[in-house]
C-alpha cells in the first residue's frame, strides 16, 4: 500500500436554478394564480429532502413568505436544521381565454361597485 498522508478533496457544487440558500435556510420562489392568492390553495412541493404539502392561507398577498421549519440545511456546529422558506409570487397571466376574460369582468365590475377597485392612493381618482 501506500505511505500513511493526507487525501484532499474538492468538491464543486452546481447552484440549483430554483432553491437560494441564504445560510442554513433554503428560499424558494414559487408562482401562483390570482385565484389561489385570494381563495387559498394546497400544492405539493418537492422540498430539499422529498415532497411537502404547503398551505396557501386565503388572502395571501405577493411576496408572502412561508416558512417550513427544520427542512433546510443541516446548522453547522448547531443542533437543527434550517428553515425551507417559499415566497409567493402572483403570476398575472399576459392572455386569457374568453371565459377567463368575463369572470375578471365580472369581478373588476364588482370590485368598482363596491369601491374596492382602487387603493386609496392619493394620486388616483
Amino acid at each position: 500500500g501506500a505511505p500513511n498522508g493526507d487525501l484532499y478533496l474538492v468538491v464543486h457544487l452546481q447552484d440549483d436554478p430554483h432553491l437560494v440558500r441564504q445560510g442554513d435556510d433554503l428560499v424558494l420562489p414559487i408562482s401562483i394564480s390570482p385565484g389561489q392568492a385570494v381563495l387559498g390553495d394546497t400544492l405539493e412541493i418537492k422540498g430539499f429532502f422529498g415532497k411537502e404539502k404547503v398551505r396557501i392561507p386565503s388572502g395571501s398577498p405577493a411576496d408572502t413568505v412561508l416558512v417550513l421549519r427544520s427542512k433546510g440545511f443541516k446548522k453547522l456546529n448547531a443542533w437543527g436544521r434550517g428553515d425551507l422558506k417559499i415566497v409567493l409570487h402572483i403570476h398575472i397571466p399576459e392572455k386569457v381565454g374568453r371565459q377567463e376574460k368575463s369572470l375578471y369582468q365580472d369581478l373588476l365590475d364588482l370590485e368598482k361597485k363596491a369601491g374596492r377597485s382602487q387603493d386609496n392612493h392619493p394620486y388616483l381618482n
